[in-house]
């Protein structure tokens, strides 16, 4: 499935389950808001913890 939606793999450095649009990581929630509204995937993998 993951190759026939061209999916990519991205991992957030943090501790916990939820991190999109709850103020833990502006890099993840940036790659969800590109693909929702341009489609785009991320370049990266790993997106670091931010404070």
């Amino acid at each position: 499935m993951a190759q026939a939606i061209d999916a990519r793999y991205l991992l957030s450095e943090h501790l916990g389950h939820t991190v999109v649009f709850n103020g833990e990581n502006q890099c993840v929630d940036q790659v969800v808001i590109d693909y929702l509204v341009d489609g785009v995937l991320p370049d990266q993998s790993i997106c670091p913890v931010t404070q």
